[in-house]
């Protein structure tokens, strides 16, 4: 029975390995909480999200196969408790990094909030905005001062790809002189 109970341990342990990856995953993604913006004590919200939610997964994990390797009797318990207990104590830790993200946002308000009201130190119209703002390249062509004809691309493909509805050609793209 002994050894039932030692197999049914390691192999909870070694499930319980994909439980650490996804905590060190959700942590590396909890760095979209500060795509708000927000400046201050939210900094330190999203760290202790960052950091402190795979680490406390971590620290009961190793914790758990520790007690295991140490313990008389049956282990198998040991990995199902370190999965109950860093479950909590990771929901815990990034409830708390929320409450200072939201805290932060609530105190300083976001980088978008003081451009509208002039208080930021960059300028109304720097960023913050979804529209992409276009450049001209070069000044238009007056074609009528101009002698020389008007340019007109011509396409060569050399690929084509298709797969389903998405449809890519590769190829070339040459000047060529249009006639008028």
């Amino acid at each position: 029975m002994q050894v039932l109970d030692t197999i049914a341990t390691v192999l909870l342990c070694i499930v319980l390995i994909g439980w650490v990856w996804l905590s060190i995953y959700l942590g590396a993604m909890s760095v979209m909480l500060s795509d708000s913006g927000a400046p201050g004590i939210a900094f330190i919200g999203v760290v202790l999200a960052v950091v402190g939610m795979p680490l406390s997964v971590i620290a009961v994990y190793v914790i758990a196969v520790i007690r295991a390797w140490h313990a008389d009797g049956y282990t198998f318990y040991y990995p199902l408790v370190a999965f109950v207990v860093g479950t909590v104590l990771a929901a815990l830790v990034m409830g708390v990094a929320m409450g200072i993200v939201r805290l932060g946002l609530r105190l300083h308000g976001t980088d978008e909030d003081r451009r509208r009201d002039g208080k930021g130190k960059q300028p109304r119209g720097a960023g913050g905005s979804a529209e992409a703002e276009v450049r001209p390249v070069a000044e238009p062509v007056d074609t009528a001062t101009t002698s020389a004809p008007p340019r007109v691309l011509t396409f060569e493909t050399t690929h084509a790809f298709r797969d389903g509805f998405l449809f890519v050609e590769l190829g070339i793209e040459r000047k060529r002189a249009a006639a008028i």
